[in-house]
Formats: C-alpha cells, structure tokens, sequence
C-alpha cells in the first residue's frame, strides 16, 4: 500500500501545477481580450452594414460576448397574439477561458416562452496561441449559424 504523506504531496505537487497553468493561461486571455474584441467588432459591424443593427458586441467579466436583440416572428400557430409566441428572443455566443483554452458557447435564436441552453461550439487554442484570425474565424461561424443556419430559430435574417 501508498504511503498515504507520499500520495499527498503528488497531490498537492499537481494542483499547484494546474493552478499556476490556469492563473497563466488566465492572464493571457484578459491580455488577448482587446485584440479579439477588435476582431469580432470588424465582422460585427459587416452585420450592422448589412442592417442587423441590433446585433451587440461587449466585455464583461472576463468574457467575450455576441448578442441579437429581439426579433418579432408573427403569430403562433394558435392564433395567439401574445408577446410571449410571437417574440424570438435573440441568439448569442460567449467566448471565455476554462482549463487553459478558449471555448465558445452559442444559443440560438428562441420564442420567448422557451428556455434554452448554451452549446458548446467552439474548442480553441490556449490564449497564448489563439490568432486573431482562428478567433474570427470562430464569431464568423456563429454568426452564420445564427443567420441562416440551425440558429436562426423561426425565420432566417434578411440581408
């Protein structure tokens, strides 16, 4: 059998060690963050040539976001008029860091009334690695997506 004081310094010896890579990897990704920003605001800002205006890009806590405000879809089939049915609310995507890489998670576009979760999407490289273009390349595919492809909910965006 393991001596049991053995058996805890390679335990601590390996969390200290994956600690130290995520606070690295961590500040590496809040480095990063205002060029990835820059990047995702120029296919943003195609989208707002384009009309889709309501099409929102920002920084908080450490996160990356990309968000569609709400869109009116029609009646449901019912025939019921309220906001709820009628209503999608708007698909978005989050890029942070977890575990020394960047992921991405999207949502597509919804009715109101129903509750939807975010997906995984993206596995990038660690923020040490991470080229502006590999990132952009990842917000172009959500953005397609949630344009015409499986995201785009009830109705396509017109372009």
């Amino acid at each position: 059998m393991e001596d049991p004081a053995e058996r805890l310094q390679r335990f601590v010896a390996k969390h200290k060690g994956s600690q130290a890579t995520e606070t690295g990897a961590e500040i590496q990704w809040q480095a990063k963050l205002p060029r990835l920003f820059v990047q995702a605001e120029k296919l943003v800002n195609i989208f707002h040539e384009a009309g889709h205006n309501d099409l929102r890009i920002e920084v908080r806590h450490g996160q990356l976001a990309l968000a569609f405000g709400q869109r009116p879809c029609g009646i449901n089939p019912a025939g019921d008029k309220r906001v709820d049915f009628d209503t999608d609310e708007g698909a978005s995507a989050i890029f942070l860091q977890n575990e020394g890489r960047v992921h991405g998670y999207r949502k597509p576009f919804h009715p109101m009334n129903q509750a939807t979760s975010y997906e995984l999407f993206a596995e990038l490289d660690a923020p040490s690695k991470l080229s502006e273009t590999v990132f952009g390349n990842a917000v172009a595919e959500f953005l397609e997506w949630a344009a015409v492809g499986a995201g785009c909910g009830r109705k396509k965006l017109d372009f």
